[in-house]
């Protein structure tokens, strides 16, 4: 069984997860309870810093409700706040500053072990790459910056984008399966003709990004700052495993992603890890969602970086609510079938999408503009 909620400003609606139909006879306390809770906590707004306390009072209603052995807590509210307002350094300061006092008070009021990720800096836009040579314009999305796709592609684009200034790479769909035959038939099918990475602080000026002037963009990073009190992982794809590990042996544990925030602004102990796989950088954003929560290599995934952006939004009748996928994985850290699992956030969609928890209780905002707050219930464990 799995309904959302969605709780505008106290007005509140049950909804069949998979159909989206409405949920006329409610059996299910714990989303009953959810309803009670949700209330006293209306999401402020994607660019309010108000939503990074927020994040950690849902968290902590959350745990002393349900007590799951493991929670995520996602931070998008500094990455939203510096790519679309221009920030003076004292700013800049006071909303990081804010985020590790948060942290604290969620890991101060609770016994879980922690795991603290900097999924990146931000930086000043370097420059937009020359697309006008090629036969169509590139497709990219707001789910990866450094990435972009050709479809429809002709003989002559071959040639432009091996000329093209500021590409770091460029993979063709047929070499791309040539190097991973074990990937699913279907994400083959979604691949671009080519797929484009760019070089570190360029973006692609496309349709995708609906007319929003960014002030920066997030760093490319090799590697990223992590604290930790369990097992040290060297590479993002371990840290599920690290994580699963510690489920068994008891331990509870909270995974804590802070998007916006590098090297230069962690106020944490850390040591580096790992944020590349073969050529592919993982993207703050999904690409680094789904890493932790599946632990799988990118070309394992259900979806490639970029598809066609005119079927990227989920338009069918599977999950209507969840606004980039109509395929969702099952095999993730949220669904351990022996152990209770919630995450929430201020990322609106990627919070359930990747993770797939028990309960998952997130923003529900489009492009800035608020929509209250979105709870799933995902076939959880008994209270």
């Amino acid at each position: 069984m799995a309904n959302i909620m969605l709780d505008v400003n106290g007005w509140q609606t049950v909804l069949n997860f998979e159909t989206g139909e409405p949920v006329e006879d409610l059996n299910d306390l714990i989303m009953e309870d959810m309803m009670k809770i949700t209330p006293a906590l209306p999401y402020p707004g994607d660019t309010n810093p108000e939503s990074v306390d927020w994040t950690v009072d849902v968290a902590l209603a959350v745990s002393d409700y349900y007590n799951p052995d493991f929670i995520m807590l996602a931070f998008s509210t500094q990455q939203i706040i510096k790519i679309n307002e221009q920030l003076t350094p004292e700013e800049s300061v006071a909303i990081n500053e804010r985020i590790f006092k948060q942290v604290t008070r969620f890991l101060e009021k609770t016994d879980y072990e922690a795991m603290v990720i900097g999924m990146g800096g931000m930086q000043d836009i370097k420059g937009v790459i020359d697309q006008s040579k090629l036969s169509t314009g590139l497709t990219s999305t707001m789910c990866a910056y450094h990435y972009a796709g050709l479809f429809m592609s002709r003989e002559n684009d071959a040639d432009v984008i091996k000329n093209m200034e500021h590409i770091k790479y460029a993979i063709t769909k047929d070499d791309f399966k040539a190097a991973h035959p074990e990937m699913k038939d279907a994400y083959y099918g979604m691949l671009p003709d080519y797929l484009l990475m760019s070089s570190d602080g360029y973006v692609f000026n496309e349709m995708g990004k609906r007319g929003i002037v960014h002030k920066k963009t997030p760093r490319m990073m090799h590697e990223l700052p992590v604290y930790t009190t369990l097992e040290r992982p060297n590479h993002i794809l371990e840290v599920r495993g690290i994580l699963e590990r510690a489920m068994d042996e008891g331990k509870k544990v909270a995974l804590i992603m802070l998007e916006g925030t590098g090297t230069e602004d962690f106020k944490f102990p850390y040591n580096m890890m790992g944020n590349q796989t073969e050529w592919f950088v993982h993207d703050q954003g999904l690409s680094q969602y789904l890493a932790v929560a599946t632990g799988k290599p990118f070309y394992n995934y259900d979806y490639p970086p970029i598809v066609n952006s005119v079927n990227y939004l989920n338009t069918s009748e599977k999950y209507p609510y969840s606004q980039h996928f109509s395929v969702l994985p099952e095999d993730t850290i949220g669904r351990r079938p022996d152990k209770r699992t919630a995450a929430v956030g201020t990322r609106s969609g990627f919070i359930h999408e990747t993770t797939m928890a028990d309960i998952c209780v997130e923003c529900h905002s489009r492009q800035l503009s608020m929509s209250g707050v979105f709870v799933l219930v995902n076939d959880p464990k008994d209270v």
